[in-house]
């Protein structure tokens, strides 16, 4: 399975369930633990990283993974800045 095809696959169950745990998923799509974490760290939703769609909860062992849409406002703010910056560097030039 490609990296492409497992990344929809586990949009499509975490759209499904409440939460999965990251065995669940591996037992699911039959791939390896590597696969499944490069897919989860490329999408998750973090302070830093506010457009992820995946939510990880560290607070139950073991952790569980839920998808969760980014609102607009935060789209908004983030291409506002993005535009802002290359709007500062073509000035530069």
């Amino acid at each position: 399975m490609t990296k492409p095809e497992l990344e929809r696959k586990i949009f499509l169950h975490l759209t499904k369930v409440n939460f999965s745990t990251f065995d669940e998923m591996k037992n699911l799509f039959k791939c390896t633990d590597q696969d499944l974490m490069y897919i989860i760290k490329k999408n998750i939703k973090t302070d830093l990283e506010p457009l992820g769609f995946i939510l990880v909860d560290r607070k139950k062992s073991p952790n569980t993974y839920s998808i969760e849409p980014t609102n607009y406002d935060i789209i908004h703010i983030q291409i506002n800045n993005y535009l802002k910056g290359i709007d500062g560097v073509l000035r530069l030039f």
